[in-house]
């Protein structure tokens, strides 16, 4: 099978799958008067590596609609799922994935001996793990936590997280629904496989016994493949904000698909920077003001609405997880690196755009946007190499409306900034 067939076997079936769970779902919880938002994704990340092809879910969304696909490849499936610092060797305990018919797990936390304290300060959002019973532990410290045998065919993780540690580095990757399956299993072999995984599924789901009580519902439905349930809007956030470190940590994520993540799920996106609404990817010519023949636009990634109706302008940066530091230089020369001076210099472009009254006209006829004072957001970098002190003594050369801010800060900030409110029955 080739790497087109599985992305089109695994659409095909996916789509047809997220439907009729919507209609089953939809039809059958109005009639209990059930409370809860169950929720669905809406983007699609397929990857291929040297042996395997992987097909991973993220976003929620009350309606499925479809899936917003997105490609990546990488070395090994390993270095995916380890999201790329991949410590092995020794006799570190691991899960052996071989021929036969392979299964899944759902629901469980796998992980090796943690430092729960600095988790808990880099993914708040990830509270419910702390105490989730369903957990393997295995011995030994570093490592990643599987073996894929050249005679492997295919699994699944519903609902599961991994928590990888690397030295002093801790990350938590949680997965709403991937599949895994061998580059020799045939177009057949898998789609008769995952046709039988989701059919499955719908089974469980058609026979399960319904109840008014939310927390036994809710228990019910956990098996449920692709999936996530939620109880109030604090819950949701919690769900959407793991997920979006899960996809900022993948391994050589493209600048195209974060963005395309927060334009997608644009209840993150608001709590994350404060705003009433935003604009992704504005397409603005240059009228006039620029000297440069061979740039005809501007697009930025994000226009933030603030308060007073007036719009920040945000771009995105990779998280550049191979630079130990996104700054260099001792304290009193700190300085960022050239990659994010070139962000810097790209927002200072786009604040030049509307100091000319055409272009300032156009982008408020054409989107609705008007710039006054604007707030020039920069997001680049992660808990791991944007240090809070050193992007102070770098950023003193800025002028005040420049804001750095890493990913991991930028997820706190969605979680930080939702608030706790019961879902109605007719929301």
């Amino acid at each position: 099978m080739n790497f087109e067939a599985f992305r089109k076997i695994s659409l095909e079936e996916l789509n047809w799958y997220f439907q009729i769970l919507q209609d089953y779902t939809s039809a059958t919880y109005k009639s209990v008067g059930f409370s809860g938002k169950v929720l669905f994704p809406n983007l699609i990340l397929f990857t291929e590596t040297k042996d395997h092809f992987l097909v991973e879910l993220f976003g929620i969304n009350e309606k499925f609609q479809s899936l917003d696909v997105k490609l990546h490849k990488e070395k090994t499936v390993i270095n995916y799922l380890s999201q790329d610092k991949l410590i092995g060797g020794g006799e570190k305990e691991r899960f052996i994935l071989e021929g036969g018919i392979n299964g899944g797990v759902s629901g469980i936390f796998i992980r090796r001996e943690l430092d729960y304290e600095v988790l808990k300060k880099r993914f708040p959002f990830h509270q419910r793990l702390w105490d989730q019973p369903a957990q393997f532990v295995l011995q030994g410290g570093d490592g990643y936590y599987f073996d894929f045998k050249d005679t492997f065919k295919h699994c699944y993780m519903n609902n599961c997280t991994l928590g990888n540690k690397f030295g002093n580095i801790h990350r938590i990757k949680h997965m709403l629904l991937m599949l895994i399956c061998g580059r020799n299993l045939s177009e057949n072999e898998y789609k008769n496989w995952l046709n039988n995984l989701l059919s499955l599924s719908l089974l469980q789901r058609v026979q399960m016994p319904l109840n008014t009580n939310f927390q036994e519902t809710l228990a019910s439905l956990n098996p449920l493949l692709g999936i996530q349930v939620a109880s109030h809007s604090r819950e949701e956030i919690s769900f959407l904000t793991s997920q979006f470190s899960n996809f900022f940590l993948i391994p050589g994520v493209a600048e195209t698909s974060i963005s395309d993540f927060l334009k997608k799920n644009p209840s993150f996106t608001k709590a994350a920077f404060s705003c009433r609404s935003f604009i992704c990817q504005a397409q603005l010519p240059w009228l006039e003001g620029n000297p440069a023949p061979d740039e005809q636009m501007i697009i930025p990634d994000l226009f933030l609405e603030r308060e007073d109706g007036y719009f920040d302008i945000c771009d995105l940066k990779l998280p550049k997880h191979e630079r130990n530091s996104i700054t260099k230089g001792p304290r009193r020369r700190r300085r960022f690196i050239d990659y994010v001076n070139e962000g810097i210099s790209q927002l200072a472009n786009y604040e030049d755009y509307f100091k000319f009254q055409e272009n300032a006209n156009l982008a408020n006829s054409k989107f609705g946007i008007k710039v006054s004072k604007p707030r020039l957001f920069l997001v680049v970098g992660s808990y791991e190499n944007a240090t809070e002190e050193e992007i102070k003594e770098a950023a003193r050369s800025l002028r005040e409306n420049f804001y750095i801010v890493d990913y991991d800060t930028l997820a706190s900030l969605a979680f930080n900034n939702s608030r706790i409110f019961p879902f109605s029955k007719s929301s």
